[in-house]
């Protein structure tokens, strides 16, 4: 029997449903059933400008890029979306991988998922499709075990296999994902059953009377955290005695236009922020995030905590302002015009500008290629 969660509807009848399981794509706006992607990627940081002391675009917090997925490489999904290998690409998109895992060394993950837990996941849909770059706080986290190559072929060792993560989900009448629990997992004969879990944390799921999710209250069951990530958010500098808690809010189409995350129940200091703005037809046009970053800018003092990107109509990122700490002045801005695309969309040129102005030589351009998994339309062609 097929268990359907659906939060923003007491009945599913005649709605489209999505699967609610988390891909990971690292920022990419990925369309179709995508098998692998070539991507390489160069600034020239003799065009780029330059701050007192140190690249002033670099420093100012070059991350959300359209272009990161852990840096120049291969990364390879299987066909639900899922990352199942990563290796490091360092000369360009037109390398060709060498069969000679170790002269790679740390720079090949493998991926592997337990088959039930993803059968598990697949039970679990929602009638809403999130936008790229919107955080899902309906999804479910199918967590992998990973470990690299040459430890696990060469020399045997199978540390990086051991331990994994593991999130377990319960449903209240209606339907609804009512908690969440993390556990890390232990195979130590690694013969895919867990011989050990141990909680990590938990969370209740609070809802307003239009079943939108408007509250996760967290309580930390590990033995001393210390530093904590929790639905993609880091925080640091937290104990076990400490319950975070991240709110949500919705406008009246139904649309996410605020997170707001705490420490703690009795701490109301915000720990992160989103924001989101939509056009008419719903379509996200602009994300402010906020995060501190207190212990970063003790060594770096180009670092901004807020940072806003601006989408095209495809999804893509077309802008990236750092702002200043009085929350309206840019300290830096960031350019992204994407030149060539695909039959299903997605982008295979990307040119960078990191002054703000578009000029006749970008500051760094990626490339990629895509490869796709055939699909029954196209085998019919």
């Amino acid at each position: 029997m097929l268990i359907i969660s659906c939060f923003s509807c007491k009945t599913t009848k005649d709605k489209t449903l999505y699967y609610s399981y988390e891909k990971d794509t690292k920022g990419h706006v990925l369309h179709g059933p995508v098998k692998r992607i070539y991507q390489y990627g160069k600034i020239d940081t003799s065009k780029a400008p330059r701050g007192s002391d140190k690249l002033k675009y670099y420093s100012a917090g070059f991350m959300g890029r359209p272009f990161d997925n852990g840096g120049n490489g291969m990364v390879t999904y299987d066909t639900l979306g899922m990352i199942i290998s990563r290796q490091t690409l360092k000369k360009s998109i037109d390398q060709r991988f060498s069969d000679t895992v170790k002269a790679h060394r740390m720079h090949i993950y493998h991926y592997e998922y337990n088959q039930e837990d993803v059968k598990d996941k697949l039970q679990y849909k929602q009638s809403k499709k999130f936008p790229f770059f919107v955080h899902n706080p309906y999804r479910v986290k199918i967590a992998p075990n990973f470990y690299q190559a040459y430890e696990m072929t060469v020399e045997k060792d199978s540390s990086y296999k051991k331990i994994g993560k593991l999130f377990e989900y319960s449903r209240n009448k209606n339907g609804l994902i009512s908690k969440e629990e993390r556990f890390f997992t232990f195979d130590y004969d690694l013969d895919g059953k867990y011989d050990k879990k141990e909680s990590s944390y938990f969370a209740e799921y609070i809802y307003d009377d239009k079943n939108q999710l408007i509250e996760k209250k967290y309580k930390i069951t590990e033995k001393s955290p210390m530093s904590i990530n929790i639905d993609d958010f880091e925080f640091d500098g937290i104990s076990k005695s400490y319950s975070p808690i991240i709110r949500y809010e919705w406008d009246d189409k139904g649309n996410l236009i605020t997170i707001t995350t705490h420490p703690d129940k009795d701490r109301p200091t915000i720990n992160h922020k989103e924001q989101y703005w939509y056009n008419e037809e719903n379509q996200l046009i602009k994300k402010r995030r906020l995060h501190p970053l207190t212990i970063l800018r003790n060594f770096n003092k180009h670092i901004r905590a807020v940072h806003d990107l601006y989408f095209d109509e495809r999804g893509n990122v077309i802008k990236i302002e750092a702002i200043d700490d009085d929350r309206e002045t840019v300290y830096a801005t960031y350019l992204f015009e994407y030149a060539d695309f695909d039959e299903y969309g997605n982008w295979t040129t990307c040119y960078f500008y990191g002054d703000g102005v578009k000029t006749e030589e970008p500051t760094g351009v990626t490339n990629r290629i895509i490869e796709y998994y055939e699909t029954k339309e196209k085998a019919s062609e």
